[in-house]
């Protein structure tokens, strides 16, 4: 399960659930790590927010998609 929470308030904005196998149509998401934190992270875009993340889920292009959504990320 990956989760977007604010550690300070203790408050979960959004969650998805990790599923491996998925079947073939509509419903397929891609399970690429910056994809995953493009989808937790769209109810807090243009807020200013800071994201930190472990370095599995981080690449430049996704530091760059955040930049634009006024969103910064540590790791």
């Amino acid at each position: 399960m990956y989760a977007l929470v604010d550690a300070r308030h203790f408050y979960t904005y959004n969650l998805e659930i990790y599923a491996e196998r998925q079947p073939e149509g509509d419903y397929s998401i891609s399970n690429k790590p910056s994809d995953v934190v493009k989808r937790l992270v769209t109810p807090i875009y243009n807020t200013g927010r800071n994201i930190t993340a472990d370095n599995w889920f981080t690449d430049v292009d996704l530091v760059s998609h955040l930049k634009e959504k006024s969103c910064s990320m540590w790791v």
